[in-house]
């Protein structure tokens, strides 16, 4: 059986995969200035969140670490980054505040889950 923290994670993994549709569909992202801000934020939790999930493992049972946490979140934020500049995905102004600005809401969210599953998740 599945730890809920799993279940927990998939579910929030698709409502935010869905959100993601939407907003692209929609052209969320240019219609409200601050749906950037939510996406990354809650994208950081969500990484964090994942980690957490995968400790639940029978063959890993152990929470991840706080360096693991934060490489895997520089990893994710500047992928995520390179991928939006790639594509074009950016405004040309601001984009180096917007960047930074994304990078860091999508790494303090992910230590902030970390700060909170650490207390409240128990992986044994």
């Amino acid at each position: 059986m599945l730890h809920p923290l799993v279940y927990i994670f998939i579910l929030l993994g698709v409502l935010f995969a869905a959100m993601q549709a939407v907003a692209v569909w929609a052209h969320l992202y240019y219609m409200i200035w601050w749906f950037d801000i939510i996406m990354h934020s809650v994208g950081g939790f969500l990484i964090t969140l994942g980690l957490f999930a995968i400790g639940t493992f029978s063959f890993w049972r152990r929470a991840p670490k706080f360096v693991e946490v934060l490489v895997v979140l520089l990893v994710a934020v500047v992928s995520w980054e390179l991928f939006e500049q790639s594509y074009g995905l950016f405004n040309p102004i601001g984009y180096l505040v917007d960047t930074a600005q994304d990078m860091f809401l999508g790494i303090s969210f992910g230590l902030l889950a970390y700060v909170i599953l650490k207390k409240i998740v128990k992986i044994s």
